[in-house]
């Protein structure tokens, strides 16, 4: 079987760590796979496609934005690419069309056009309204869907009746590789003396940093051997919001908050922390609190996404409300003063991963899904 996975944004990020992830097993499994994505800022996802023998094709692909220059250029480009997808598709003449993410129109049209079954990939809860109106419009075309936890099926499904196959697929982790036995520490942490606090992703509004500043602000009131990081890359495209978090730094006086920038090992980041904080407002399945709970790391998260049903509160981490710093820190502090607890919560944590989220769970589901649409019969465009 052949599959043409679309993603519309060629920068390292959860979704294209999960697309390369997965297409590696599923290559063991006699299933190839060929990533299509943007070819500008794509040079480190196409380095670790190249790893791991995959195919792609890096085409010039406009993704929808906010910023009204971007919004144009997808506008005015949507036809042309939309055309050049379908071509691609036709020449490579896969089973399936695998489309990431709401508002990935282009994929989804063009598979259709194309002849092509396809599968909508969805993994986020928190969209514009004119993107979820495109979509009630478009589902009705697809012929499977892959929903990244059960709140994003309530999001987009739960308004329809729909008589094709849709699974519930976490972000995968492997946790033969995020194996805290095997990881060694990161060294540029050795220099920070005291309790490390992490946190990872991509720095933007969703991740709700800001919450984790002053949650810093708050603990460094009371404990002085506190260390805080973020990892995660700092694009352009968010250079409003690092400016706001940085400010929010500076005028607290936190000198001991940094920020590491993108890290290329992030297990040895995470075998070298404390204490996981995970202070998003929107998530769906977060990758990176997968990685951390099988690093055996305790976690501090905010209620989003999936995370509860994995992160059971008072059991191997701590669940609090979105945009509640006060609680955030109330909540950090019990596992600073508590390093058993810590220990406690990081095993069962990856007792948890290993069952539920580990890489090969994602495969299996992932062939399960693919053969089902495969099997079915084709939705008509």
């Amino acid at each position: 079987m052949k599959i043409i996975n679309i993603v519309l944004d060629g920068r390292i990020a959860g979704p294209q760590l999960r697309i390369a992830e997965i297409a590696k097993r599923l290559k063991e499994e006699d299933i190839d796979t060929i990533v299509v994505f943007p070819e500008k800022n794509s040079d480190k996802f196409k380095k670790l496609l190249k790893e791991y023998r995959i195919e792609y094709r890096a085409i010039r692909l406009n993704k929808l934005s906010k910023n009204i220059v971007g919004f144009l250029r997808w506008k005015i480009t949507f036809i042309s690419q939309v055309i050049r997808l379908k071509r691609l598709i036709k020449k490579e003449n896969p089973e399936i069309v695998h489309c990431n993410a709401s508002w990935q129109w282009k994929g989804v049209i063009a598979g259709k056009l194309a002849g092509k079954k396809v599968v909508w990939h969805l993994n986020d809860t928190k969209i514009p309204f004119y993107i979820k109106i495109v979509f009630k419009f478009l589902q009705k075309f697809v012929d499977g869907f892959i929903v990244e936890g059960r709140k994003v099926k309530e999001y987009y499904l739960r308004n329809f009746k729909i008589d094709k196959p849709i699974i519930e697929i976490q972000a995968p982790v492997d946790t033969g590789k995020f194996a805290p036995d095997i990881v060694k520490s990161d060294e540029k942490f050795a220099d920070y003396k005291g309790i490390k606090i992490l946190s990872v992703g991509n720095v933007n509004p969703y991740k709700g940093f800001e919450y984790f500043i002053d949650a810093a602000n708050i603990l460094n009131k009371k404990y002085n051997n506190l260390w805080f990081f973020i990892a995660g890359n700092l694009f352009d495209s968010q250079k409003k919001y690092i400016d706001y978090l940085k400010k929010k730094i500076k005028d607290y006086d936190l000198k001991n908050f940094i920020f590491l920038g993108g890290v290329d090992n992030i297990r040895e980041a995470l075998k070298a922390s404390d204490i996981y904080v995970c202070s998003s407002v929107a998530e769906a399945s977060p990758q990176s609190v997968w990685e951390a709970m099988a690093m055996e790391k305790p976690i501090v998260s905010t209620n989003v996404g999936s995370v509860p049903d994995f992160v059971k509160d008072g059991q191997n981490g701590f669940i609090v409300e979105i945009r509640n710093s006060e609680k955030l820190a109330e909540k950090i502090a019990v596992l600073i003063e508590n390093p058993d607890l810590q220990k406690k919560f990081g095993i069962l944590s990856r007792e948890i991963a290993r069952k539920n989220l580990d890489i090969r769970v994602c495969v299996d589901k992932h062939k399960g899904i693919y053969k089902k649409v495969f099997l079915k019969k084709r939705a008509e465009f």
